[in-house]
């Protein structure tokens, strides 16, 4: 049964009232005029009577069950109506309690948020701390890594360009200490000849050959001659850059000449300029010495304080206890 089909009532039942009644009352009709005997007619009358008397009990049953049935529907209603209004109350109260939670959770996650903002400003700002602190200590590594680097790498570093400059230097060495040598030489024959010359002896004669000769004065002495100290003639000394004396010159002459474009393509344009510069200077004769450096004739006093007074070339060939190599045969041999 479909919802509110039972507040409606069939047809039959509506009309089954109505049309008994109607029977009845025809039948009692006809009985009352076909039939002349009364007591057919008391009792159809009596039956009449019983009917409506029953349809009328029935129809006042019916209307208490209607007015019944009515009342509670009243009540049901009433009750539905203030269910309903408790609903919405509780309805509008939940509303209420919703948004009340909903403005609480709010601002929960305002303040979460706000909350989040500050950890997220606090974790970048770390992160970069971080980062510098990185960066600073990746700095200390690299300068740590390169004053070590610096510290194992030579102080001057060995090139073609340092050999070159090297070998002049060495050279420059040896034309200072040849030029000091044939200074030397130039002062020792001044001196030679500036020594005054002891007088010739002249025999004595009678009383003078015979006179005592008394001590000397204080203030004179006997000249002694001065012989000159032999020059002792100086070891040819090994050389790392170049070949000694004219050995050097003879094989200098008899090798081939370098490719210039080669030895300036491995040490470069200027080293190989200050290599040709002093090897010219190199050929050049010792015996060749500037204006400047040759022996003026002076007293022996101004002579000896210049000789004072100029550095001194200290020999120390005959102290040395290298093993000298026989290069220039060497390097004969193997050109």
């Amino acid at each position: 049964m479909s919802r509110g089909r039972h507040r409606h009532s069939s047809v039959l039942g509506r009309l089954l009232p109505p049309v008994a009644s109607g029977v009845l009352v025809v039948a009692a009709v006809a009985a009352l005029v076909a039939s002349p005997d009364q007591v057919v007619a008391r009792s159809v009358g009596v039956a009449a009577v019983v009917a409506v008397v029953g349809l009328a009990l029935v129809l006042r049953q019916r209307d208490r069950a209607a007015r019944t049935a009515a009342q509670l529907a009243v009540v049901r209603r009433l009750r539905a109506e203030e269910r309903y209004e408790e609903q919405i109350a509780e309805a509008e109260y939940a509303a209420e309690v919703a948004e009340e939670r909903a403005t609480r959770f709010g601002r929960r996650l305002t303040a979460e948020k706000s909350r989040l903002a500050k950890a997220e400003t606090e974790i970048a700002r770390l992160l970069r701390e971080r980062a510098v602190m990185v960066a600073e200590q990746a700095m200390k590594e690299a300068e740590a890594a390169r004053r070590a680097l610096e510290a194992t790498r030579p102080k001057h570093p060995v090139t073609p360009a340092s050999f070159v400059r090297a070998q002049a230097a060495v050279r420059h060495l040896e034309r200072q200490a040849a030029a000091a040598e044939a200074r030397r030489a130039v002062d020792e024959r001044a001196q030679v000849e500036l020594r005054p010359k002891m007088p010739d002896p002249v025999p004595a004669s009678g009383s003078a050959a015979l006179r005592p000769v008394g001590p000397a004065l204080p203030g004179q002495e006997a000249a002694r001659p001065v012989v000159p100290a032999p020059q002792r003639p100086r070891a040819t000394a090994f050389s790392f850059f170049g070949r000694p004396g004219a050995a050097r010159a003879a094989l200098r002459a008899g090798a081939p000449a370098p490719a210039v474009g080669d030895l300036a393509d491995v040490v470069g344009d200027e080293a190989l300029a200050d290599s040709e510069r002093y090897a010219v200077l190199d050929a050049a004769p010792v015996d060749a010495v500037p204006p400047a450096h040759r022996a003026v004739e002076q007293p022996p006093s101004h002579r000896h304080a210049e000789s004072d007074t100029e550095p001194e070339v200290v020999d120390l060939t005959a102290h040395d206890e290298t093993e000298l190599l026989e290069l220039p045969e060497l390097r004969a041999g193997r050109s």
